[in-house]
């Protein structure tokens, strides 16, 4: 075939393009940034959380990553957690505390980059879908779109005003005590659940030809309540086996009246399943939740795979917080304890770095934004206040010097480091524990003069600015205020 010299430099053009894309894709990975709503140390079998849990893929997610095992939310609920991660900025400097605060409504997040709008600024094609800020379930009311904005995605599923498609809903509640806290089978398939409809999203998007690196965040909503998915995620456990986590009589006694009462507007969930002898119920109901989660992640993480972006895409999943399930006669979260602090955070890098490694370093969810910044070769964002965790990722032997801060409300902290956890309250009550020994957090040593110098050390971390809190939204659970 003869060209003509135009024709030679338009295909000259179009090849050359085509190798500065495909260079461009090479140098600038990926990211698949994955967040589960409420998910506990139970997930992950290296986590130790619960031998019972059956979460096949994220076993082998871990395997493949550098798996976080003292890694610790922000803030323990939805809203500021999930606004302080993507800020990189506590919430005892921005004075976002609670569900109740949107982000948005706060003039100190004006001249803050939230993480998706970073790689948008950099570059990147930037997408969303699901539960990635908080929002109010059900997803209905003026506020259908919780505390996302559109501005930080170039695409959003379901759409730009809406977070969550509609999840599926049995015709029959099987347990109900206290608002949206049921559990039970679905009775349909699972085609019909709103996560399914959100992973098959992500799943397009990995099928489709990018001609520049993604940022894909993808937010799966189960295991939050309510409690239903599909039957076979129930059949997998049998209630009669299933082992009921730790609980002590008067424990009480070890704390102060503050701390005494984290977490008490759940107990009384607590107490019901306790009245009508449904603890296993429950706890076999959050099990099958968390199958059902794996098992959505099972089919992203398989679309990853077996596409063409496989060997240039960084994997971060995390969860905005822990949950109880009647360890202190709590439920939910909402606590300084390790039940509702701790979380699953685990790396994997195109290049598999320490893949299959754990590190105990004390780690926060504030550390995601700059360790993605690292690993992209982006450049820092200086208002980040977590670190980047490259290092550790490379090396998990190495060190980290700051602890991981957990922030309640104003002036209530935990201090996490990797061997202790201290708490202090707006009261001044206080709390230490020695996980060496007390791994449940039971026995109080805030007086014992063998801890006074680690408890000093700890003390010194508390955070220097404890921001007012924001007014609550004019929005608030679809009612205008």
């Amino acid at each position: 075939m003869i060209y003509s010299n135009t024709a030679k430099l338009v295909a000259t053009s179009l090849i050359s393009l085509g190798i500065a894309n495909a260079q461009s894709q090479k140098s600038s990975p990926n990211v698949l940034f994955i967040v589960v709503d409420d998910l506990n140390d139970w997930a992950i079998s290296a986590l130790n959380g619960n031998k019972q849990t059956i979460a096949p893929n994220l076993d082998k997610l871990a395997s493949q990553s550098v798996l976080f095992s003292n890694a610790h939310c922000a803030v323990p609920m939805c809203g500021p957690s999930r606004a302080s991660t993507l800020s990189g900025i506590s919430a005892s400097t921005s004075g976002n505390y609670d569900n109740s605060h949107d982000w948005r409504e706060n003039d100190f997040f004006d001249n803050v980059t939230m993480l998706p709008k970073y790689f948008m600024n950099q570059g990147y094609y930037v997408a969303g879908g699901g539960k990635i800020f908080h929002t109010n379930e059900p997803p209905k009311g003026p506020q259908i779109q919780g505390h996302n904005d559109p501005d930080l995605w170039d695409t959003f599923f379901p759409s730009k005003t809406r977070q969550l498609p509609e999840p599926s809903r049995p015709k029959k509640i099987y347990y109900k005590k206290s608002g949206h806290f049921s559990f039970g089978p679905t009775g349909e398939p699972v085609e019909k659940m709103g996560d399914h409809k959100t992973v098959n999203w992500a799943i397009s998007e990995l099928e489709r030809n990018h001609d520049k690196p993604f940022f894909l965040a993808t937010g799966i909503y189960r295991p939050h309540l309510p409690w239903h998915v599909p039957s076979e995620f129930f059949d997998k456990y049998n209630v009669d086996d299933i082992k009921l986590p730790e609980n002590r009589d008067n424990w009480r006694k070890e704390f102060g009246k503050s701390i005494n009462k984290m977490g008490e507007a759940r107990r009384k969930w607590d107490k019901a399943f306790r009245k009508h002898g449904r603890l296993k119920d429950a706890v076999r109901a959050y099990h099958a939740c968390v199958s059902y989660a794996d098992y959505e992640l099972g089919r992203l993480m398989n679309a990853l795979d077996e596409s063409s972006y496989a060997d240039n895409t960084i994997v971060v999943l995390w969860s905005d917080h822990g949950w109880h399930l009647g360890e202190k006669n709590a439920w939910a979260k909402f606590t300084l304890w390790e039940e509702s602090t701790r979380i699953p955070l685990l790396f994997r890098t195109p290049q598999r770095t320490s893949a299959g490694s754990i590190c105990k370093e004390a780690v926060s969810s504030l550390d995601i934004y700059p360790t993605l910044l690292e690993l992209t070769g982006l450049p820092k964002n200086e208002r980040n206040e977590g670190e980047s965790l490259v290092k550790l990722i490379k090396d998990t032997n190495s060190e980290k010097e700051k602890p991981a801060i957990t922030t309640l409300e104003k002036d209530s902290h935990s201090v996490r480091s990797e061997n202790y956890r201290y708490i202090k309250m707006a009261d001044g009550a206080e709390a230490f524990f020695d996980h060496t020994k007390d791994p449940g957090e039971w026995k109080n040593l805030a007086k014992d003069p063998e801890y006074k110098a680690l408890i000093e050390t700890h003390r010194k971390w508390l955070p220097k600015t404890n921001a007012k809190p924001q007014k609550k939204s004019k929005f608030e659970y679809g009612k205008k205020h």
